[in-house]
């Protein structure tokens, strides 16, 4: 006769218990907002405490995330999210060598006044106005990396990251750029890349964005020293472009403000709070009421004459 099949061990049952809470703690910190992934580990430490064996009390746990997996659950979180340029050691990425050498020194070199420009100036305005009421917000992020491409000489990976974490205030944020840079002459260059932003606000609700914008390929050609010419037509660089760099740098400028800020500008103002004349999604929405399946009448005169109604009767 066949013997029947042993039912599954006790230990195998809370092994695979296990490896479900480590699959899904992971999935939480890698979604974890900007400046945010310590603390979300903080609260899933305390949750996560796996007993040694099935007599031992409370007072003897041991943890389940263990240091091998959360520094490895960090480096990729950091790597997926672009904020590990923030922990490398500020040379701005590797400099290769040779004709690889000087494109990269050449771009890197006007990479600093970019980023001041463009992205730390911005978040320090920011800080300073937030300066008496923000006490304990973090310092403002960037930073960048240029590296060659392996497979082909003329190709740069160019990526820019800033964050700023303001707790105190209950917003975060940060961006994330990516950009592939071929280098045809002295004068132009090819361009194509993605940003990626992050956002998150839980003062009143909890709400999280993650949009991706992807761009070109695009040929890019500097401007001529008198101003004549531009780049393929496109208004809105620097006055001023003396060579390739200053052409990929300009457009990447002109792709953060145009398809990326102009965009979410219209996002919000037009299709989802309709203040622009578009649809207004949220508020759409929110003119459901849950409970009597009413719309809301946005119609604020029609509210104050109802309260000035009431009040006159409540005095007579």
């Amino acid at each position: 006769s066949t013997a029947a099949p042993s039912p599954p061990s006790a230990s195998s049952a809370n092994k695979a218990d296990d490896d479900h809470a480590l699959s899904t703690a992971r999935r939480i910190l890698l979604s974890a907002p900007p400046g945010q992934f310590d603390l979300i580990l903080a609260d899933l430490r305390t949750l996560l405490m796996s007993p040694s064996s099935p007599d031992d009390n409370a007072a003897s746990v041991a943890p389940l995330l263990s240091e091998e997996w959360i520094a490895d659950t960090r480096r990729l979180y950091r790597e997926r999210t672009g904020s590990v340029l923030l922990h490398q050691d500020g040379s701005g990425g590797s400099s290769g060598s040779g004709s690889e050498g000087e494109r990269c020194a050449r771009l890197r070199s006007k990479m600093t006044a970019y980023m001041s420009a463009n992205y730390n100036n911005y978040y320090n305005s920011i800080s300073e106005q937030d300066k008496d009421t923000s006490s304990s917000s973090s310092a403002p992020s960037s930073a960048f990396a240029i590296t060659p491409k392996s497979t082909s000489p003329d190709d740069l990976i160019l990526q820019t990251y800033a964050e700023r974490v303001d707790m105190h205030n209950f917003q975060c944020a940060s961006w994330y750029g990516t950009y592939d840079v071929q280098v045809l002459s002295t004068t132009s260059a090819s361009v194509r890349g993605s940003v990626m932003l992050r956002s998150h606000a839980f003062e009143v609700g909890n709400v999280q964005l993650r949009s991706i914008r992807n761009f070109g390929p695009l040929t890019v050609s500097a401007r001529q020293q008198d101003g004549s010419g531009g780049n393929n037509g496109n208004d809105g660089g620097n006055a001023e472009e003396t060579d390739w760099a200053d052409a990929v740098l300009n457009q990447i400028q002109r792709w953060d403000r145009e398809g990326v800020q102009t965009s979410l500008a219209d996002m919000y103002d037009n299709h989802m709070d309709g203040r622009a004349g578009g649809g207004g999604m949220l508020k759409s929405l929110r003119r459901v009421m849950p409970v009597t399946r009413s719309r809301m009448d946005w119609n604020v005169g029609g509210h104050r004459l109802v309260r000035t109604l009431n009040d006159g009767a409540k005095k007579s």
